[in-house]
């Protein structure tokens, strides 16, 4: 297997949509949706940037992830120098002193693909990263399988039973030589229909109590990234605890942020030259980071799901309205449709449910020409 860093895998999907916009099939305006207004008729749609209008018969909300939150706990240093809010940021990391102590907030792949480019970039200070959980992602197998166990000739419908299935399929993996890998390569595969399945109060529980274990299984570093975690670990020089933010403030030792350890009730105050906020998108709060999507909300077209992982979605993949009605010639296209279709945060799930999308859209497109030309 071949695990490229995210950058080169961006360019890769943007040179294969390059002859579609050369051809002018595609039309891709390099503009920032700042609102996003239906006709008066209800037939049609009016999308405004900074510099130009542009209307639409059809509107596909097909936004990446939102950028995370910054913290309650880490707003007060939110705009000290050290502080670090999008490490993807251009140049975010380049100012970092090679031997500058560092917390890092989250544990994730975004946490991992950090300590990684800061070892790159020759830093060789303490890293501190913290979690609730204190979980840090799994790594893949040196050979990868074929995915192993049935999740969905007898679906569970809670999320214990969904456990308690995927407990006692570990077991006979590990029983019979199969990695644990491919048991949740084949939970990926046929998550749709597991949350499917699953009532509205079990999937709020199972993303409540199992979303964090769910994350560092299914979320996986790539293997050069992780031998620089352990490389960093066996040397002292990187750490990853479970603790919870309490406070922070900028003094005259650098930034201070105050920990409460998981299991403890004592709080420990700790000193950083740079925090980097790696705590992941934002997708509960995504209504209201990007305009475009609060126009919608505002106007009541949108609105976030009850589990708090996107907007709330139609199954046929248009955004529900005020009324628990889907709004015609809305559609919602990729993570943000989490809370109706599970997982979707991988290329290949986000890809098939794209052509889901286009599909209904075509459909809808046969419809109206048919109509148009009488037959």
């Amino acid at each position: 297997d071949i695990y490229p860093r995210r950058r080169v895998f961006g360019r890769y999907v943007a040179e294969h949509l390059e002859p579609f916009v050369a051809a002018g099939v595609i039309d891709h305006v390099r503009d920032r949706a700042t609102e996003v207004t239906r006709a008066a008729n209800g037939r049609g749609w009016t999308v405004q940037t900074p510099g130009r209008r542009l209307s639409a018969d059809i509107v596909v909300l097909a936004m990446t992830h939102p950028l995370p939150n910054v913290p309650a706990a880490l707003t007060p240093i939110a705009d000290a120098t050290g502080f670090i809010a999008d490490p993807h940021a251009a140049g975010a990391l380049a100012a970092i002193d090679s031997h500058a102590s560092v917390l890092i907030v989250g544990s994730g792949l975004t946490s991992a693909d950090t300590v990684a480019e800061l070892d790159r970039r020759g830093h060789r200070g303490r890293i501190l990263a913290v979690s609730r959980h204190g979980l840090r992602s799994r790594g893949h197998p040196d050979l990868r399988g074929a995915p192993f166990g049935d999740f969905v000739s007898t679906p569970a419908s809670t999320a214990l039973g969904l456990l308690e299935n995927i407990r006692s399929t570990l077991a006979t993996a590990n029983a019979t030589g199969v990695n644990w890998q491919s048991v949740f390569d084949q939970l990926r595969l046929q998550g749709p229909l597991l949350w499917s399945a699953l009532g509205p109060d079990e999937r709020t529980r199972l993303v409540r109590r199992l979303r964090a274990f769910w994350d560092v299984h299914r979320f996986r570093i790539a293997p050069q990234v992780e031998r620089v975690l352990d490389r960093r670990h066996a040397e002292g020089t990187f750490d990853n605890i479970a603790a919870s933010l309490v406070a922070s403030n900028d003094d005259r030792d650098g930034l201070a942020v105050t920990l409460r350890l998981r299991g403890q009730r004592q709080f420990e105050t700790m000193h950083f030259d740079v925090v980097i906020n790696t705590t992941g998108p934002a997708h509960g709060k995504a209504l209201n980071a990007n305009p475009a999507l609060r126009s919608l909300a505002d106007a009541g077209l949108i609105g976030i799901d009850r589990h708090g992982l996107g907007i709330e979605t139609a199954p046929d993949s248009r955004a529900v309205g005020p009324e628990g009605e889907p709004v015609p010639g809305l559609f919602i296209a990729g993570p943000l449709a989490r809370g109706t279709f599970g997982e979707l945060m991988g290329l290949p799930e986000v890809a098939r449910h794209a052509q889901a999308v286009a599909s209904e859209i075509e459909s809808r497109l046969g419809a109206l020409s048919s109509i148009v030309s009488g037959r």
